[in-house]
């Protein structure tokens, strides 16, 4: 008897649960109707009322009908072009779709972006959506490097190659990574010349696993350069001994002349206290190499440098390092060590800003390590021609990302890119919008 009442109140108690739990979704769906009910309302007598098309675009977006959200946040873009709020949830919707590209395209103009909570999420979506990009780009052009070796890339695109650290103290190779990045940054100074950016070499590097020892001689640091799309490949190297006198040097290669006579690298010697100003002489060496003589203006510019306390730069080089390795709260503590060291030092407050974006994203549930391209089975079907893919892949690139490097920073005008091009294009027209209403 006592179990019969027991295993009644239990089934009683579970009934009651459930009905709770179905009234209380009933409510929350009553109220999003009555939501999209009172914007719709104000859509009817101002179709230009930008708060109302979020407002609808938002509830629909939240109640999965994304053919309708799609359609408000378009036509609010239009009216208020930049709004982050209509930024990020166009973008989610390209990203349910598998249509990264676009959505990165869209998620890049977070930058004119007015400051808040929405900005800041169209800013990480960026930043998380750009590092997979890269990462199945080096993965496509690792698996397909016989077909893009095929194609002769522009002789003013150069890739800059992680310089190689011989030392005896292990903690120096970081350091490496900085010297790389100042010489794309001073070559970068010349406009007839394009920089593949440091982070997008270091994701082939990591894709063929390459250590600081993987290129040992010039025709592989020349593949490389090819899987690159780079027409040169500098290759960088430095030697510090225990007394902390170092030897500095870099080699210019064309990556696509196999009967190009051997290249003489060029060389310098100083204290190792002497880093920074050394790497600009070694870029002014590099550049007469290259055949270039840089203006005044040009000059100047190169010879800024990003910091004059040797600790900060070796602070920022040991940020990079960890965050090239998906580490990126120890990055970001390198990167305020930086900064405490010399506050003026903009490259780290840039740095830690992003560190602590993508930081906030794994703490969210992203897994670097699991960015892996979702269209593996692509990289195997056949191409239909080397130089459709290599037109394909630059395109993409600078296009996509925009930059004065290769896949490098966005420095866009506002508004340079129509917020009629970021259509979600796979979802059904939804009806005029005063009739939406579910």
């Amino acid at each position: 008897m006592r179990r019969e009442f027991f295993i009644s109140a239990v089934c009683l108690l579970f009934c009651l649960l459930l009905f709770q739990a179905a009234r209380s979704q009933s409510d929350v769906s009553s109220g999003t109707t009555q939501d999209m009910q009172t914007w719709a309302g104000r859509i009817k007598k101002n179709p230009r009322d930008v708060e109302a098309l979020k407002g609808l675009g938002e509830a629909c977006y939240q109640a999965g009908k994304y053919a309708v959200a799609s359609k408000c946040l378009q036509r609010a873009l239009k009216l208020s072009p930049d709004d982050p709020l209509c930024l990020y949830y166009l973008g989610m919707m390209l990203e349910k779709q598998d249509l990264k590209p676009d959505a990165l395209k869209l998620y890049s103009r977070y930058a004119s972006a007015p400051a808040g909570p929405f900005r800041d999420k169209v800013e990480e979506r960026y930043l998380v959506l750009r590092r997979e990009s890269l990462k199945e780009e080096a993965a496509q052009l690792a698996a397909q490097e016989s077909a893009i070796g095929a194609v002769r890339p522009a002789p003013g695109t150069i890739a800059v190659l992680p310089f190689r650290v011989e030392s005896g103290d292990p903690q120096m190779f970081p350091v490496g990574k900085g010297l790389a990045e100042m010489l794309i940054t001073d070559l970068g100074q010349i406009p007839s010349l394009k920089l593949v950016e440091r982070v997008r070499v270091q994701s082939l590097f990591d894709e063929v696993k390459l250590g600081q020892t993987g290129l040992v001689d010039e025709s592989e640091a020349a593949r490389f350069g090819l899987m690159l799309s780079a027409g040169r490949v500098v290759r960088g190297g430095l030697t510090v001994d225990p007394s902390l006198k170092m030897r500095m040097e870099a080699v210019t290669l064309i990556t696509s002349d196999e009967d190009a006579a051997p290249a003489r690298p060029v060389t310098l010697s100083d204290a190792f206290k002497n880093l920074l100003r050394a790497e600009k002489d070694l870029a002014f060496k590099v550049l007469d190499r290259l055949g270039v003589d840089p203006t005044p203006a040009e000059r100047r510019r190169i010879l800024t440098v990003p910091t004059k306390n040797l600790q900060a730069f070796i602070a920022y080089c040991n940020g990079l390092d960890l965050e090239d390795k998906g580490q990126f709260q120890k990055a970001a503590a390198q990167y305020r060590k930086a900064i405490q060291l010399d506050p003026q030092y903009k490259s780290a407050q840039q740095k830690l800003r992003t560190a602590s974006i993508l930081a906030r994203a794994v703490e969210s549930g992203w897994r670097p390590s699991e960015s892996r391209p979702r269209t593996a089975d692509r990289l195997v079907q056949p191409l239909i021609s080397p130089e459709s893919l290599m037109h394909d892949r630059l395109n993409t690139v600078q296009t996509n990302l925009g930059s004065n490097f290769i896949l490098g920073k966005d420095v866009r005008k506002t508004g340079e890119v129509p917020a009629e091009s970021f259509m979600v294009p796979d979802l059904p027209e939804p009806p005029a919008l005063p009739d939406v209403i579910p």
